[in-house]
């Protein structure tokens, strides 16, 4: 094995609130001694503050912007040393026809790829890796063919689960199949894949996304005792895969049995507004909080405040829905009780009756029985938070799983 030293993450946008895994995986592997860059297919949504663990990698951020003439330079000079390189991108191209949404989304990343491999080779990268098995992975796929760098790929959820015709990702085989190694977040998408594109080749590794158990050393949450009121804490995009709607309805519903009960909400979306009607509706305004974006900080606090952490994880009309959301892992990390649902690779944390307790979605009785259960059995509650806690610092930690990562890495490169 020779070391890896210098890899290329390919991401769609570069900060992104709502993928903070990655900049997570990048700075272990730093701190590993790896030298770690970042190209960003998109622009950011504007406003974006970067979060901390982004700030670093923001100087040698490279930016891909179909306006920038040095690009088109890249572009040819890529084009003229790999010629046979279009005839991937006409298979990329023809693997986009679903839709015209998909066929322009690959006009726009096939440049950017072939832009990208003359840079991955000029700079002499070891690795490239993308996460999301979309257009970063279209672009790395490109700059692997152009710059004779290895490429690998991280598979999440919204990238293999959709299904609407607009969505759906038509060339999961290319990609996958040229990859050197398919990074899957959970055992569960290892056996989605093997279902739903049969035969597909290549090699799949599992491997947890993993958290800075720094973040959250010495947890100390609020313990619930019988007759205080119970608050809830969630945490996410407030889009439906979050499942917020059925949460709001349980909390209704506990509060109309005569339950004493605040849900504080973190995060922001285009469901903000439907979310305060809903809540208007139910009668539930003063007891619900939307308490938008919060900073890492704001968000620990509201974590050593609550006395248990529900996300009501559904399946979205066009078959999007979570893979291993990050913040049942910090919950789990700060001890607190903790209730999910039984959809893709959540069970592989909350291990029902275990580290905490999962429920069908798009069940509000389920899910108000088990907020009963954890609120009248705080001993009980208190053994899951505990085993949750030893369950991330097994196998949640980032520090382990990027060092396991560059070690697959290493094993690729002869």
């Amino acid at each position: 094995m020779s070391p890896v030293g210098k890899v290329l993450y390919v991401v769609s946008r570069f900060p992104q609130i709502s993928a903070t895994f990655t900049a997570h995986e990048m700075a272990a592997l730093t701190e590993a001694g790896v030298q770690v860059a970042v190209a960003s297919v998109w622009r950011p949504a504007q406003g974006t503050i970067p979060h901390p663990v982004e700030q670093s990698f923001l100087p040698g951020l490279i930016h891909l912007r179909l306006s920038d003439p040095g690009l088109w330079f890249r572009v040819g000079r890529a084009i003229l040393r790999r010629p046979l390189v279009l005839w991937l991108c006409l298979r990329l191209f023809v693997a986009h026809l679903n839709s015209i949404y998909a066929v322009a989304k690959a006009l726009t990343t096939i440049p950017k790829g072939l832009a990208l491999g003359e840079i991955a080779h000029q700079q002499r990268f070891d690795q490239i890796h993308a996460h999301f098995l979309t257009a970063p992975a279209a672009a790395a796929m490109l700059a692997s063919a152009v710059s004779g760098i290895p490429y690998s790929v991280t598979i999440h959820a919204f990238d293999i689960f959709a299904t609407e015709p607009r969505l759906r990702n038509s060339a999961v085989r290319l990609k996958c199949e040229r990859a050197t190694l398919n990074v899957v977040i959970s055992d569960f998408n290892r056996r989605f894949m093997q279902e739903r594109w049969k035969g597909i080749r290549g090699r799949f590794e599992v491997l947890y996304n993993g958290i800075d158990l720094n973040l959250f050393r010495n947890p100390t949450p609020a313990r619930y005792s019988p007759g205080m009121p119970l608050r809830i804490l969630s945490n996410g995009r407030l889009v439906f895969k979050k499942g917020f709607e059925y949460l709001i309805r349980a909390v209704a519903q506990l509060i109309a049995e005569g339950a004493s009960v605040e849900l504080r909400i973190i995060g922001e979306g285009p469901l903000m507004e439907p979310l305060r009607g809903l809540c208007a509706e139910l009668g539930i305004t003063q007891h619900v909080h939307l308490l938008g974006k919060l900073s890492q900080t704001q968000v620990v606090a509201e974590y050593q405040q609550t006395h248990l952490f529900v996300l009501a994880c559904a399946v979205a009309p066009d078959g999007d829905m979570d893979g291993m959301p990050t913040v049942l892992l910090e919950s789990l990390a700060m001890c607190i009780p903790s209730i999910s649902t039984k959809v893709s690779g959540v069970p592989e944390i909350i291990r029902d009756g275990e580290t905490g307790l999962c429920i069908p979605p798009h069940d509000v009785e389920a899910l108000v029985r088990a907020i009963q259960n954890l609120r009248d059995e705080p001993e009980k509650a208190h053994r899951m938070a505990q085993a949750g806690r030893a369950l991330i610092e097994q196998s949640f930690d980032r520090t382990r799983s990027a060092q396991r990562l560059l070690n697959l890495w290493q094993e690729m490169h002869p």
